[in-house]
């Protein structure tokens, strides 16, 4: 069984556990879960949920979840498909509910890269269901479609007709998306509209990463992890959006979910990320992480080091 962390997993424990008494002590059964999963190989379910109980009611917003009962006031969600089980997210009931609400029809793929495994969330709709993917306006100009790089627009509307295809041209992020399902149900096959729906949607809210992965998925560039074998399962390594629990640090993992605020976490540093601060490299260097991890910790600290022997430092963040 190999766990897995999704990059929103680290916040959400230590927003619960922020919120002290009862829901502190919740954070702490996860923490000791998560804790179980790092220090064994490959542990089995039981043992690394060892005294938590399934929740009564099953989950239709995500398949393959499996939701547990923290003592009657918090629940853990997790993804458990093909020995791969991922821990998502953590917190109370509303924030839970309102969470898989937001992550409705999540799916993790698989893309192989230099030999190696890196699983990928992606986001999908089922028209035949009624299922369709959260989405909000970014409210941007311009057409949608013309946002993703010509090889993927090409792998989208290959095979369509070209009076549905000028119809998927036209749509704008202030395209309402009932127009939007409208369009892509005019699709003949299921899939086909479901992808269109996706891509536009992810698109409209300015998510183009997540509208190339949607795109991998139909194209087989990607498969979803239900679909890897054995040895595939054993190549998976750490990206930028999912992480090995046995990559991060359990230290450092304790110091952000009990740390009581953003500036005291700032302040601190594990020896692996001093490591990383003191070191001198040749070139362009590329740190990965979850949220939550430390990254921009480690960029501060650095930036402060090497403004030490220079005084033209720049960093420079999305926001």
């Amino acid at each position: 069984m190999q766990y897995i962390q999704h990059d929103e997993f680290m916040a959400s424990v230590r927003q619960l556990y922020q919120k002290g008494g009862r829901y502190q002590k919740a954070a702490k059964d996860v923490q000791a879960a998560w804790g179980r999963a790092h220090s064994q190989k490959e542990p089995p379910l039981n043992e690394v949920f060892e005294g938590m109980s399934l929740t009564n009611h099953g989950e239709s917003r995500i398949n393959h979840c499996r939701k547990y009962d923290l003592n009657g006031f918090a629940r853990l969600v997790t993804l458990v498909d093909n020995d791969i089980c991922v821990f998502l997210f953590t917190g109370d009931h509303e924030s839970t509910d309102t969470w898989l609400d937001k992550n409705k029809g999540l799916k993790f793929i698989a893309s192989k890269v230099d030999e190696k495994i890196r699983v990928n969330p992606v986001f999908v709709s089922n028209t035949q269901t009624g299922q369709v993917i959260s989405s909000e306006s970014d409210l941007s100009l311009g057409t949608l479609i013309q946002r993703l790089p010509e090889r993927y627009q090409k792998r989208l509307l290959d095979d369509l007709p070209q009076d549905i295809i000028d119809e998927i041209l036209a749509v704008e992020s202030i395209t309402d998306e009932d127009e939007i399902l409208s369009i892509a149900q005019l699709c003949n096959h299921p899939a086909q509209a479901d992808v269109v729906l996706d891509v536009l949607l992810s698109l409209r809210e300015g998510n183009e990463l997540q509208a190339k992965l949607r795109i991998d998925l139909y194209s087989d560039v990607a498969k979803s992890i239900s679909e890897l074998n054995e040895h595939e399962v054993e190549k998976i390594i750490s990206s930028d959006s999912t992480v090995l629990v046995k990559d991060v640090d359990p230290e450092l993992f304790r110091h952000f979910v009990e740390t009581a605020s953003f500036q005291k976490w700032m302040l601190y540093l594990h020896p692996s990320q001093r490591g990383i601060v003191s070191r001198d490299f040749t070139g362009p260097s590329r740190l990965l992480g979850v949220s939550g991890s430390g990254k921009t910790c480690v960029l501060i600290h650095r930036a402060l080091r090497l403004a030490e022997q220079n005084p033209e430092v720049l960093n420079c963040t999305q926001n």
